[in-house]
């Protein structure tokens, strides 16, 4: 499974834990969130432990996408969008909107979460007041099959699929149980991919990847980084196919865990390279590739600057950093899906 880190998640996820704290332990949580992050980030920097083989690409694994006709998928989008609704959840750490679309029995993409997104498009929600409630950007995605049901003692076939979004209110306070509105949400879903052939000469060389503008800045080990260009949001869909001359993809080798008997455990596994994608400033890159021994210190003073930058501008340079099984030694592809298939559709909340 890919690794994905984006700088702002845990900033993010800090943020929306902090609702549901006192002020008292605000500035103990951000000396925590820093720590994590610095560990996180720091460690995608060190020498790679390498424990890999090469396999034969399984396309549908790393290039699925839907194989349906534009006309079967509007009859898709129109049982989606007859069968959504949203609705509040109170939880501890905070008040989440929750989407729900129900799509037709017969689709059957048990890979959905490799191939499709929910977005929110707008959203204009108000509470009893009529004060208008705001939902952070970030949004999490769950495609599922419901387990399957019985009647009679037989299973009842065609169980549909799901698909669940949540995002979070950010002034959980205003919350209530009268709040009403709507949401504008867009489905959408792969239909192809665009892939690109570079080799270490193509560093310093810009290219598009389905419209978007991409930079590659440098390539060591097994990282591969490239520069987001205009501020755009490509970053979380490209991804790096590694292969040897024959065409084969570098995987990590799987190992089994070994238990110690005498402590009566088992035994911390060792961590090898893998694939996975890291999105930071561009300043924090330059900060921890340039001084690989950078202090907590050093790098907690950076992260502040570049808050107060972002703060100000509301926006910021970024690299993605890929990473691969393998070292890099000649030819890799970049690749970024296209999202071919997909609707906008306004969802209401109705008052309980």
């Amino acid at each position: 499974m890919k690794k994905q880190i984006t700088f702002l998640t845990i900033q993010i996820i800090t943020v929306m834990t902090l609702n549901a704290q006192s002020i008292d332990n605000i500035r103990k949580d951000s000396i925590e969130r820093y720590k994590i992050a610095y560990k996180m980030i720091k460690s995608d920097f060190d020498k790679p432990l390498y424990h890999y083989t090469y396999e034969n690409i399984d396309n549908q694994k790393e290039f699925g996408k839907i194989e349906l006709t534009t006309s079967e998928m509007e009859s898709v989008f129109d049982t989606l969008q007859a069968n959504s609704s949203i609705r509040i959840d109170k939880t501890k750490y905070g008040v989440n909107l929750n989407l729900s679309a129900k799509f037709p029995n017969n689709f059957n993409y048990m890979d959905l979460w490799r191939i499709g997104r929910v977005d929110i498009i707008n959203h204009e929600l108000y509470n009893r007041l009529s004060k208008k409630l705001e939902l952070y950007k970030y949004i999490s995605t769950n495609f599922r099959k419901l387990k399957p049901e019985y009647m009679n003692g037989k299973t009842v076939p065609n169980n549909p699929m799901y698909t669940e979004s949540q995002t979070r209110f950010k002034d959980t306070v205003d919350v209530d149980s009268l709040s009403y509105g709507t949401v504008e949400y867009e489905i959408t879903f792969v239909s192809d991919y665009e892939k690109i052939l570079l080799t270490k000469s193509d560093v310093s060389k810009s290219f598009k990847l389905n419209n978007d503008s991409v930079k590659l800045i440098d390539i060591f080990d097994n990282k591969v980084v490239l520069e987001e260009i205009n501020n755009q949001t490509c970053c979380t869909n490209i991804q790096l196919l590694n292969t040897d001359t024959n065409g084969r993809k570098a995987t990590t080798k799987s190992e089994p865990l070994v238990y110690d008997s005498i402590i009566k455990a088992y035994k911390e596994p060792v961590i090898y390279a893998k694939e996975g994608s890291l999105t930071l400033p561009k300043e924090v890159y330059q900060l921890i590739r340039n001084n690989p021994e950078v202090t907590l210190e050093e790098y907690i003073l950076m992260e502040k600057t570049i808050e107060k930058t972002i703060e100000k501008n509301k926006e910021y340079t970024k690299y993605i950093v890929l990473t691969s099984p393998a070292p890099i030694d000649s030819t890799f592809t970049i690749y970024s899906p296209n999202y071919g298939f997909g609707r906008q559709f306004t969802v209401k909340l109705k008052i309980k």
